[in-house]
């Protein structure tokens, strides 16, 4: 092996002893970690897991008891909201970004909800509709998660209006509105960011002191 490689390199660099192929010896990979251990590890409160969780049950627990404190309709899109966001994980830049991606999502689909509700498409039409909003979150779900929200602002109320069990279009829309702002606006920036630091931070000393 040692030879093969001689033949392509510079005979002063093969004479270097850090350069000798032969005495570097083949180290077999290490073993994957066991279940329990991933369980475990999983279960320490510094960990990613545990941050996670943590966070996620203060801000949809937090923004679906607001919802319903302020009587606004449908509390399950503001926790599904939160969950969305905060799901993957303590990382507070990506959190953001998927936080703006969200809100600038929810409202440019809920105009583009506006639109198709002015046009007011039936049969044919309001299939090619729903097949074109969902090819829509296929593309964009991976690449652009903001413009993949247009799509499935849009979808959703669609759907929900279609089966009249939640009012008309423009009630869905506005309790759409108010649920995502009243997450973002009180779920996160009052008890639920207060925890998510304080869930950060114990994170980090954890981390800082081996715990």
């Amino acid at each position: 092996m040692a030879r093969a490689i001689s033949d392509d390199h510079d005979p002063e660099l093969m004479a270097d002893p850090a350069f000798d192929v032969d005495e570097v010896g083949a180290h077999p990979p290490l073993p994957d970690p066991t279940i329990r251990y991933r369980f475990l590890r999983a279960c320490n409160p510094s960990s990613r897991a545990s941050v996670t969780a943590l966070r996620l049950s203060i801000a949809c627990m937090a923004a679906g008891t607001l919802t319903v404190l302020l009587g606004i309709d449908r509390p399950d899109w503001a926790v599904i909201a939160a969950a969305m966001v905060l799901h993957q994980g303590p990382d507070r830049i990506l959190g953001t970004y998927r936080g703006i991606h969200r809100i600038g999502g929810t409202v440019l689909g809920l105009i583009l909800l506006g639109a198709i509700y002015a046009w007011s498409p039936t049969g044919l039409w309001l299939v090619a509709v729903l097949a074109v909003l969902m090819a829509g979150i296929e593309l964009f779900l991976v690449r652009n998660y903001g413009i993949a929200v247009i799509f499935i602002t849009a979808l959703a109320i669609l759907l929900g209006a279609a089966g009249g069990a939640h009012g008309t279009v423009q009630h869905l829309i506005l309790s759409r509105m108010l649920g995502d702002g009243n997450r973002r606006r009180r779920g996160v920036g009052g008890p639920v960011d207060g925890g998510a630091r304080c869930a950060s931070t114990h994170s980090d000393l954890g981390r800082r002191t081996g715990g």
